[in-house]
């Protein structure tokens, strides 16, 4: 990341409420039944977990969480141990997670937007989380849940339904008389469009063999990889009309992905010429980043933070383990950037068959 620091507000963190104690009146009153507090158990956090708590908020703030009681409602989804997890993540985070950041997840979550942190945005994001598999339902918004939450670019619904309808025009068009080249400078010219839309720069293209992958993108070229033998097809499957539409968007959001992480490296006051090298991407397009810079403490440069944290950040290490032999295809597809690129590609292809559906393709 960059040396500028960040001066952003921090958000309250609000301690699990205690139940409150009801009245009664002189005359009974019926009272509908309340769920019953719930402790939080110290067996349910690891000594690991406490001593990173009490270095970071320390002792007395981590006692106090501690011998709080946790109301549970019937659609919450944590336990009580969980929800002090959940609140330190943003506490630990608290330089990037601001009031601002907070209110912006609140209201995405329909919540009042207080700015703090507490156990109804945590356990509203769980319930988020569970209804969008598969993100791990924790409470905590972070990089793979936040691009979901907020999304952004290739990423809005609008998009993608556009470029489902482009690429089904395309395949389902000209497809059979056209050469490879041709259908690649189709598809290419379409998936531009939605780059040029979400203000990142346009990309390339190579034809080469895969091995039967539509496509992967290249940051160090900015451009997406075309795999020869699918589109040296005169017909598809239709199982590979929607997968072809699904990567070539999937590549291209990763496009994206690098660029935001570019413009993040320029609001933090880094030069083209050093968000080229450290990110080995071609230096016009750290040029273009540097000429629109993502704001310091933005969602947006947020956001981009997961991505970059996971690449070129703290997560380097793990990616490189993941990416080789000893990785599994479920750790490759839980990377930050991985796990956004594969939802958006997904929406592609239920975008892509509801097309199919509609205009009763077959």
């Amino acid at each position: 990341m960059g040396n500028q620091a960040r001066n952003k507000a921090k958000p309250r963190v609000k301690a699990p409420k205690q139940p409150k104690r009801s009245s009664t009146s002189e005359q009974t009153q019926v009272q509908t039944p309340q769920p019953a507090p719930i402790p939080v158990n110290l067996a349910e956090f690891t000594p690991a977990e406490l001593m990173q708590l009490q270095r970071t908020i320390g002792n007395r703030s981590v006692s106090k969480m501690l011998g709080q009681t946790v109301q549970r409602e019937d659609d919450d989804l944590l336990s009580a141990a969980q929800v002090v997890r959940a609140m330190s993540y943003y506490e630990l985070r608290s330089d990037q997670y601001t009031e601002t950041i907070i209110s912006q997840l609140q209201a995405a979550l329909g919540l009042p937007e207080t700015g703090t942190v507490d156990e109804a945005l945590v356990q509203a994001a769980a319930r988020w989380q569970a209804a969008h598999p598969p993100l791990a339902v924790d409470g905590m918004i972070g990089p793979r849940t936040l691009p979901a939450i907020i999304p952004g670019g290739l990423a809005e619904q609008a998009e993608i339904e556009a470029f489902a309808g482009d690429a089904k025009g395309v395949i389902e068009g000209d497809w059979a008389t056209q050469s490879k080249e041709e259908r690649v400078d189709a598809i290419l010219a379409k998936v531009n469009e939605r780059l040029t839309a979400a203000n990142v720069p346009e990309v390339g293209k190579v034809i080469q063999d895969l091995g039967g992958s539509a496509g992967r993108f290249s940051f160090s070229l900015w451009s997406i990889r075309f795999d020869e033998g699918i589109f040296s097809k005169e017909t598809l499957t239709d199982a590979e009309k929607a997968d072809l539409a699904d990567t070539v968007y999937h590549e291209a959001r990763h496009a994206e992905q690098w660029y935001r992480m570019a413009q993040m490296l320029a609001g933090e006051g880094k030069t083209a010429a050093e968000i080229a090298s450290e990110m080995s991407i071609p230096a016009r397009i750290a040029t273009e980043a540097v000429g629109a810079p993502l704001a310091t403490g933005s969602m947006d440069a947020l956001i981009a933070d997961g991505w970059y944290q996971s690449v070129y950040g703290t997560g380097r290490e793990h990616r490189r383990r993941t990416l080789g032999e000893e990785g599994t295809f479920e750790e490759y597809q839980n990377l930050p950037e991985e796990s956004d690129a594969w939802r958006v590609g997904g929406a592609v292809t239920e975008a892509y068959n509801r097309e199919e559906e509609e205009g009763g393709g077959g």
